[in-house]
């Protein structure tokens, strides 16, 4: 019975051996692979912006409780007004739009309403407002404001009513 021998295999394998500088090279090329994978090419080659996926879908005057734009909420302005009243700007960079929302903590919300705005600051009074009139509420929010440019501020205000009296809740919160 013969055997094959096995330094004779070893100096066959040694003879397939990489050089040693292939290695970092390897490394680095593999993690490139592996990025590019899982963000997919295009991102490697374009600078981030954040994604409008649903900005198509998604218009001034709808519900944001209805679309995909809570998964990304932020309250990016917030004021306590009058003692008792939160005012709110929400916004999704997904949708790229805001809207307004006041709170109430005085306990007096039945027989009352709340009023509350959002608007483009350059247009109080234009076309572009969302408004909302809720009764015996604690809380209540406008629809969807899409900005009309990135650099657009959005402002909120309102007012809530007690007892028969309307109560402005001061200038309006911008951001």
């Amino acid at each position: 019975m013969k055997v094959a021998s096995r330094p004779q295999e070893e100096s066959q394998i040694s003879n397939r051996r990489v050089p040693w500088w292939w290695v970092p090279i390897g490394g680095a090329v593999g993690a490139a692979v592996a990025v590019a994978a899982t963000l997919g090419v295009p991102a490697l080659t374009r600078s981030f912006t954040p994604p409008r996926s649903d900005a198509q879908s998604v218009s001034s005057g709808q519900d944001p409780a209805e679309t995909d734009c809570l998964k990304d909420v932020k309250v990016v302005a917030s004021e306590t007004r009058e003692k008792w009243y939160l005012i709110e700007v929400l916004y999704s960079d997904t949708c790229q739009a805001g809207w307004a929302r006041i709170t109430r903590y005085d306990e007096k919300a039945e027989g009352n309403l709340i009023k509350v705005r959002m608007f483009p600051r350059d247009s109080r009074d234009g076309k572009l407002v969302q408004t909302a009139t809720e009764h015996d509420v604690e809380s209540a929010y406008t629809t969807l404001l899409l900005r009309p440019t990135p650099h657009t501020l959005i402002c909120a205000d309102g007012s809530v009513s007690d007892g028969g009296k309307e109560i402005e809740l001061g200038p309006p919160l911008c951001t």
